[in-house]
């Protein structure tokens, strides 16, 4: 094997490993930002939330509720989407009919987010 196939190999291995740790940030930090907001609504008056939203943020109000919701969701549920992306683990949240099974990897038991 030359030399060169060799070292796409290691450079194909980083990026697949990126890639995988790109998919647990993006989960993570839609977490964090939904903790965030929680506490962001909390502190603001009645009224003033989406006034305050629209100022601050660059998201929607609807992304918003969905970060809120994931923030919100069992720390089971959360572990168990980690590995999705963002969007996947945005719409088991929202549908668990739709979205019964973990979608990268097919169900398992550990994982499975049905009913949750």
């Amino acid at each position: 094997m030359s030399k060169l196939v060799t070292t796409l190999a290691v450079r194909i291995r980083q990026e697949l490993e990126a890639t995988r740790t790109s998919l647990v940030q993006a989960v993570e930090h839609a977490i964090t930002a939904g903790e965030l907001l929680i506490e962001a609504k909390q502190q603001v008056k009645h009224g003033e939330w989406l006034p305050w939203l629209t100022e601050n943020c660059e998201i929607s109000e609807r992304t918003a509720q969905a970060y809120m919701k994931l923030a919100r969701a069992p720390l089971e549920k959360r572990n168990a989407l980690r590995f999705s992306p963002l969007r996947d683990a945005l719409a088991a949240i929202a549908d668990r009919k739709r979205y019964e099974c973990f979608p990268v990897t097919g169900c398992r038991a550990a994982l499975c987010v049905r009913g949750a």
